[in-house]
C-alpha cells in the first residue's frame, strides 16, 4: 500500500476536494501532487491519472491531447485494480457495497470516475 506520507497527503487532498483534485487546487500545488505519482500506491496513481486527465486542456475542442488519452486509459486500468481491492476488503457488503466504501475512502465513486472519463469531451457529448 498506501502507507507513505505522500500517499496520505494526496488521498486526503482528493477526498477534501470531493474526488476532484484539480478543482480549486492552486497550480503549484497541483504540479507538486502530480510529481508524486512515482511514490504512490495504485489508488494514488489512479487518482493522479484522473487528475491529469481532467486538468489537461484539449488542443481543440473535442480533441484531447495524447497525455490526456493516456491518463484516461491508465485511470481505467487502475480503477479496476482498486475496485477489486476494495471489493475484497472485509466488511464491504455490511458498509453498503463497493461504491459506498469507495466513496468513504476517496470521496468519489467508480461510476462517477467512469462518467468523468467518458463524458468530458464536447465532441463526444455533442457530435
Amino acid at each position: 500500500g498506501c502507507d507513505s506520507l505522500e500517499s496520505d497527503e494526496v488521498l486526503f487532498a482528493v477526498k477534501l476536494k470531493g474526488g476532484c483534485l484539480p478543482c480549486s487546487t492552486p497550480p503549484g500545488d497541483l504540479d507538486r501532487y502530480i510529481a508524486l505519482v512515482g511514490k504512490m500506491c495504485d489508488a494514488g496513481r489512479m487518482l493522479l491519472a484522473l487528475t491529469i486527465f481532467v486538468a489537461t486542456p484539449e488542443e481543440r475542442i473535442g480533441y484531447p491531447l495524447t497525455e490526456a488519452v493516456e491518463a484516461r486509459d491508465e485511470t481505467l486500468r487502475l480503477l479496476q485494480v482498486v475496485e477489486d481491492e476494495v471489493r475484497a476488503m472485509p466488511g464491504v457488503n455490511e458498509a453498503g457495497g463497493t461504491n459506498a466504501m469507495f466513496f468513504d475512502i476517496f470521496g468519489v465513486t467508480p461510476p462517477q470516475i467512469r462518467y468523468l472519463l467518458h463524458h468530458t469531451s464536447l465532441r463526444d457529448d455533442y457530435p
